[in-house]
């Protein structure tokens, strides 16, 4: 019995969380381009999980652009993307926070995360999932 307790904390230790948060009133709805990345923060070893978040939000509503192509989009349907990338034997961590393209102030932050799996590799892998659901939601296919 003691073993099967044990088995299910464990589990439960190892399971991906997402957190975001919308600020109050915000309308995704109105969002239809992402600036991707506008700033990226974290481990350049990592710069791959940077490559899987641009995946991520390939797979989204929103259509990425880059910062030569901002000026022919209208900033009043674009958000800026701030992504941050973090990992240690723990924990790892991928956030992306999201700017109005107009007034520059904060819109969403959504953050991905995994600890003590069974690799860092696996738990990057676990963040990078749990970031994608999250973001699938927020920003439906239509």
């Amino acid at each position: 019995m003691l073993l099967y307790i044990a088995s299910v904390l464990l589990f439960v230790s190892c399971a991906p969380s997402v957190t975001s948060n919308l600020i109050s009133g915000a309308d995704l709805s109105k969002y239809n381009y992402v600036l991707w990345p506008s700033n990226t923060k974290g481990d350049q070893e990592l710069d791959y999980v940077m490559f899987e978040a641009y995946n991520i939000l390939k797979e989204t509503r929103l259509e990425v652009i880059s910062e030569s192509q901002l000026a022919y989009y209208p900033l009043q349907e674009t958000l800026i993307s701030i992504c941050h990338v973090s990992q240690d034997l723990r924990k790892s961590v991928i956030t992306i926070d999201f700017k109005d393209g107009v007034t520059n102030l904060p819109v969403l932050y959504v953050k991905g995360s995994f600890d003590m799996g069974w690799g860092m590799s696996d738990d990057m892998r676990g963040a990078l999932s749990a970031l994608r659901k999250r973001m699938l939601v927020l920003f439906p296919k239509e």
